[in-house]
């Protein structure tokens, strides 16, 4: 028996759906939008560094101060509780004398590289979270006073024009 004519055709299943086009091959490679914003992301950055750099340069003395008050801050909760006052007060004078060479550092650029051996040794002294011995403590006032004794030496005094 035939069927008639004028009946519409079943939908096909799907699970078995019609056969498609084979998927066109790539050439390779990512597109170009995305190279050209990885280059653009590469050049801002570094832009972004060479201005950071300019701004440390501009600006050492303020960066050397902010250093010195964050490890102020962190040796002052660490110090013993038995240490004597006199020793308190010489680590105050210290750090206050660290302070006056970071203003040094800006009249004269040659202390710049001296201040930043000493300013490494001293992170390596007060690295940790544990209470100082008394040892440490001398150990860090010393190194404050050699900052602090560059501070004292400025650079000779350039002649006025005559």
């Amino acid at each position: 028996m035939a069927q008639p004519p004028n009946l519409p055709a079943t939908p096909r299943s799907p699970f078995n759906p019609p056969p498609s086009l084979p998927p066109t091959a790539r050439t390779g490679g990512p597109g170009k939008p995305l190279v050209i914003g990885c280059l653009v992301l590469l050049v801002l950055a570094g832009i972004g560094l060479i201005g950071g750099l300019y701004y440390a340069g501009q600006n050492y003395d303020k960066l050397f101060s902010w250093s010195l008050a964050r490890i102020r801050d962190g040796v002052q909760e660490r110090l013993p509780k038995d240490l004597p006052a006199e020793e308190r007060q010489r680590l105050d004078a210290a750090f206050a004398a660290a302070q006056n060479a970071a203003a040094a550092s800006r009249r004269d650029p040659t202390t710049t590289s001296r201040l930043q051996t000493l300013m490494l040794d001293l992170a390596h002294e007060v690295q940790g979270t544990a209470t100082l011995t008394r040892k440490q403590v001398e150990e860090i006032t010393g190194t404050l006073e050699k900052i602090g004794e560059l501070g004292k030496d400025g650079p000779a005094p350039t002649p006025a024009p005559r």
